[in-house]
C-alpha cells in the first residue's frame, strides 16, 4: 500500500476496502469525513461505526496496482482488508476447496 508492505486479508464478503489507524498514519494524504457515518459488522459479529475515508489510495499486489478508497477501520487483526470490489477488478477467483 503506497510504498509500505502490509498484512492484508482478502475478504470476498466485504464490499469495501479497509485500513487500520496504525497504517494510515503513514499515508501522505488526509482522510475525509463521511457525510453519514458508516456502520458495519466485523467477522466476529461486533458492530462498528466508521466516519473517515481515504480517497485515491494506491494498492500494489503482485506487480499490479489500482487506485481505490480505504475506509478507516479500528481493528488490530489485519493492516488492510481487501473486499469484493478489489477482487473483481483483478479477475480474482476464490478456490475454497484447496
Amino acid at each position: 500500500m503506497f510504498t509500505y508492505d502490509v498484512y492484508a486479508f482478502l475478504n470476498p464478503g466485504a464490499s469495501l476496502l479497509f485500513v487500520i489507524p496504525y497504517i494510515d498514519m503513514k499515508f501522505s494524504i488526509s482522510p475525509e469525513q463521511f457525510l453519514k457515518p458508516l456502520g458495519a459488522f466485523t467477522s466476529v459479529g461486533d458492530f462498528i461505526i466508521e466516519e473517515r475515508v481515504y480517497h485515491d489510495c494506491t494498492i500494489f499486489v503482485n506487480h499490479k496496482d489500482t487506485i481505490d478508497e480505504l475506509v478507516d477501520l479500528d481493528i488490530v487483526y489485519f493492516d488492510v482488508i481487501l473486499g469484493m470490489d478489489w477482487l473483481h477488478a483483478f479477475y480474482s477467483s476464490v478456490d475454497c476447496r484447496t
